[in-house]
């Protein structure tokens, strides 16, 4: 039985069961769990599975399931997940609703899964309340999960997000810099009370706060925090690698390379948004293998696109040249993807591997998030 799918709803009543038939029909992808006896009832269709084992069920939906929709008490539901619980980044929205449809509960992964929003799309669709606690949502503050997953950044310690979340709802200071979006990151801050935009490091440690808000690529931070504040740090996607590689190349050694030349960078790893190379190493199964080992992209470009960059590789190779008819691959691959004329880190070799970095621009609009009525 294949449990990968957006949305789980599991049902235990008769009652439920119903709901559940019209959830599912409005949730496109969406699967339905139901006893059996209650399958036979609604009738069988596709995406409606039968359960034995409730249990059993939960734990394979955890594992495999971007939210999961609970149509009976709150109280079974805290005890069937409790033994599965782990962090905010990999546990599932979970959202708990009656068989009425009255209420959606927004029980897990409020901000970071999603469960306050599918809390509030279930409600629309029955005509009920959703009841969200999050302090940031009944305040309407900032909630610094949902402004990363709007600006495409990884939050580098999860445990750091509390204390900024936690000084906006008590109505205390955040200091906010930025080293990219800094345009939408202070036009945020603008329509947010307690938000300070700081311009420079300078700033910002002149400025007064109990926590501190950077987003930066950048592993070396210019600030000494007072004692007891909180430095929450976003990682933006904004780091292109440009690879080249001898044919065969062990993914080992091309990971090594890559994390090699982040740090002489002083990038952070998180900040990686993908690799770019040439269009011949497509089939090269060690690049495909870091990929995949780490979520990335890989970009291909022809020779014709390589060389469209010719005059602006700092280090052309003519052993490249001959063999593969281009000038260089890492430094115009990383510039072509980043779309940008300027390297943070040129060439570098390390054993059989090439890579130059190039930081990408980052184009973004929108209302603010986390922001009701924005």
């Amino acid at each position: 039985m294949d449990v990968s799918t957006p949305i789980a709803i599991v049902a235990l009543t008769r009652g439920g069961s119903r709901l559940g038939v019209r959830l599912q029909a409005s949730l496109p992808g969406a699967t339905l769990h139901l006893p059996e006896r209650f399958i036979a009832e609604v009738g069988p269709a596709a995406g409606r599975l039968a359960y034995h084992n409730l249990a059993g069920r939960v734990g394979e939906l955890f594992r495999g399931c971007r939210g999961v929709v609970f149509i009976m008490a709150t109280g079974i539901v805290v005890r069937l997940i409790a033994p599965h619980l782990g962090n905010k980044r990999s546990d599932p929205a979970v959202v708990v609703m009656d068989e009425a449809g009255r209420y959606a509960i927004s029980l897990l992964s409020g901000h970071w899964g999603g469960a306050n929003a599918l809390a509030g799309r279930l409600a629309a669709l029955t005509g009920g309340q959703a009841v969200v606690t999050t302090a940031s949502d009944v305040r309407q503050t900032l909630a610094v999960e949902l402004l990363a997953r709007e600006l495409g950044c990884e939050l580098q310690d999860p445990c750091q997000v509390k204390g900024v979340n936690a000084a906006l709802v008590n109505g205390e200071p955040v200091a906010v810099y930025a080293t990219s979006q800094r345009e939408r990151l202070a036009e945020i801050c603008r329509s947010m009370e307690g938000l300070q935009f700081c311009e420079s490091w300078e700033a910002m440690g002149r400025t007064p706060a109990s926590a501190y808000l950077i987003l930066t690529h950048r592993e070396r931070l210019e600030l000494v925090p007072p004692s007891g504040a909180t430095v929450c740090l976003l990682r933006p996607r904004n780091l292109v690698a440009g690879v080249g590689c001898r044919r065969g190349t062990p993914v080992e050694e091309i990971e090594a390379a890559v994390w090699a030349g982040l740090e002489e960078a002083g990038c952070s790893r998180l900040s990686l948004r993908n690799l770019a190379t040439l269009q011949a190493k497509a089939d090269e199964e060690g690049l495909q293998e870091f990929a995949r080992r780490h979520g990335l992209s890989i970009e291909y470009y022809s020779p014709e696109e390589l060389n469209g960059l010719r005059g602006r590789i700092l280090h052309p190779s003519e052993t490249v040249k001959k063999w593969m008819g281009v000038e260089g691959v890492c430094e115009p691959a990383a510039m072509l993807s980043a779309q940008s004329e300027e390297l943070i880190l040129p060439k570098r070799k390390q054993g059989r591997v090439t890579l130059a970095l190039a930081e990408a621009r980052f184009t973004s609009s929108g209302s603010a998030p986390g922001i009701p009525g924005n």
